[in-house]
């Protein structure tokens, strides 16, 4: 197994890009054959909102604070394959820590709303933050 370097690469070795890289080109070949009708992005997007909604509310019961986020909207559409990993994603994130879940949500908005790719700050595996 050959190790990478942080700064080229978020997999710890070349094995573990090239499965990332298989699964991820997996899904968009996949995306490309489905057949199914797309759905349209403001209707994801309220699907989102359901599912951070809910965990806010759950925190909420736990005295914790909820992040609310005025939306824009454009005419996107989704494939149901996209929607579901997303929605499956949200939910992990959620579960977890819905202020979280709000901002990736938001930057999946910010990205749609500007054209181009949001620049994210998180932490890596190793602690420390990057973009």
């Amino acid at each position: 197994m050959s190790a990478l370097s942080p700064i080229v690469s978020e997999h710890e070795s070349e094995e573990a890009a090239a499965r990332y890289d298989h699964w991820f080109r997996e899904k968009v070949r996949a995306s490309q054959e489905d057949g199914r009708p797309l759905i349209p992005h403001d209707a994801v997007m309220a699907e989102m909102d359901e599912i951070i909604r809910r965990a806010e509310e759950r925190v909420a019961k736990r005295n914790a604070t909820s992040a609310t986020w005025a939306l824009l909207m454009l005419i996107i559409s989704w494939r149901d394959s996209a929607r579901n990993d997303l929605a499956h994603i949200i939910q992990f994130i959620a579960d977890r820590n819905p202020f979280a879940a709000r901002r990736v949500r938001q930057i999946i908005e910010d990205a749609v709303l500007t054209g181009s790719r949001a620049s994210v700050s998180f932490p890596s595996r190793r602690g420390s933050w990057h973009t």
